[in-house]
């Protein structure tokens, strides 16, 4: 089972990612705040969070810390409109940036081969 949390203030992105990749999880969660996305975080381990860095109760690296504190093996997509962010080093493996404007197409393909990255390596342990 395969699910997605989205992290997106604005609600016509939150929207379209919720079009555009629900056909990829099983399951999608749908958060417009940090406050949302905690609560998400305490009732379930997403496969993979696509995280907004700027919201308006904080940032997506509230998000990042959480998965790390709680060590759940979620992969994580920050998606910003910011180049401050391009050097941060608070991403690290297992996690990736997108830049704003973020082409549809790009982004179901970005996840897909997550996706498929994911299950290998699950696979792999098995």
């Amino acid at each position: 089972m395969t699910s997605l949390l989205i992290l997106e203030d604005d609600i016509l992105l939150n929207r379209l990612y919720i079009k555009a990749l629900t056909p990829l999880f099983d399951s999608v969660y749908s958060a417009h705040s940090v406050e949302e996305a905690l609560r998400v975080l305490d009732q379930t381990t997403p496969t993979m969070a696509m995280l907004d860095m700027t919201v308006t109760d904080g940032t997506g690296l509230t998000i990042l810390e959480q998965i790390r504190k709680k060590k759940l093996d979620t992969y994580a997509v920050v998606v910003t409109g910011e180049s401050k962010y391009e050097q941060s080093s608070e991403i690290d493996d297992g996690q990736f940036f997108l830049y704003k404007p973020v082409s549809i197409i790009m982004l179901r393909e970005l996840m897909g081969r997550l996706l498929g990255f994911i299950e290998r390596k699950q696979l792999m342990l098995v």
